[in-house]
């Protein structure tokens, strides 16, 4: 090859390295756009990257010994769809989840909240006391993750109830009181409140704060804690809890 030849070659080898990697993030900028040419979100970028979208649950208002994901959580921070929350031997704690209703969670329990769309998933790990406000046109289904022997109050509206080794279902209707053994799942449609209590204890004026708190929700036809905290703070990085800034 001589020598003329052989310049011509390693300038169009080094052009073409050139034109290679100017064109590498306009390409990948191209590929990261929809059929329709906008853009993609954060969450449609993550997404193709096979990381996983996170979504707000709701806002969390405790007293005592409260924790999401076991990190320590203080009143005004934001429960992520996905989220451990839990109650110590003195916590007590409320999660506003706005259109969506309000869980509200005595002394000792723990749950695993998701809030797909139109629906609630409640995973009871720890049964204590745990009450639940659904608003109309959505769906809660409640998991009991260890089967045993619970009650379950109803305050507004109906529930059916699930059990480990039975097919039948049991409905517990408006103002009614039943003591079930090993229920291993929750249903309610629409404009409910019910309590679920593992302590079995007398229906009396325990369950009054509670159930007057989730009809006030469901009547007003907005949350409660918002009012109290108008912008909560963001958590930066799920699925671990991250305190916030009272």
């Amino acid at each position: 090859m001589n020598p003329t030849s052989s310049m011509r070659l390693r300038l169009a080898s080094v052009l073409l390295l050139t034109l290679t990697v100017s064109l590498g993030p306009m390409a990948r900028s191209i590929a990261q756009q929809n059929k329709d040419g906008r853009p993609r979100d954060a969450a449609e970028k993550a997404s193709l990257h096979g990381a996983p979208a996170y979504s707000v649950a709701g806002v969390l208002t405790s007293r005592g010994n409260v924790t999401v994901n076991d990190n320590l959580a203080p009143t005004g921070t934001t429960v992520l769809s996905g989220s451990a929350v839990a109650t110590g031997g003195d916590g007590i704690a409320s999660i506003d989840l706005g259109p969506k209703g309000l869980i509200e969670m005595r002394t000792d329990t723990r749950i695993l909240l998701n809030v797909p769309a139109e629906q609630i998933e409640v995973e009871l790990h720890n049964c204590g006391t745990l009450t639940q406000s659904v608003p109309d046109n959505l769906r809660t289904h409640v998991k009991i993750g260890n089967p045993h022997t619970l009650q379950v109050y109803v305050t507004v509206g109906s529930v059916q109830v699930r059990f480990r080794e039975r097919k039948e279902i049991a409905t517990v209707n408006q103002f009614e009181e039943k003591t079930l053994d090993n229920v291993s799942d929750i249903n309610a449609v629409g404009n409910a409140v019910f309590t679920i209590d593992c302590n079995r204890r007398a229906v009396g004026l325990w369950w009054v704060p509670t159930s007057l708190a989730g009809l006030a929700a469901l009547a007003a036809g907005v949350s409660l804690t918002r009012d109290k905290h108008p912008e909560p703070n963001p958590v930066p990085s799920p699925p671990r809890a991250s305190r916030t800034s009272p």
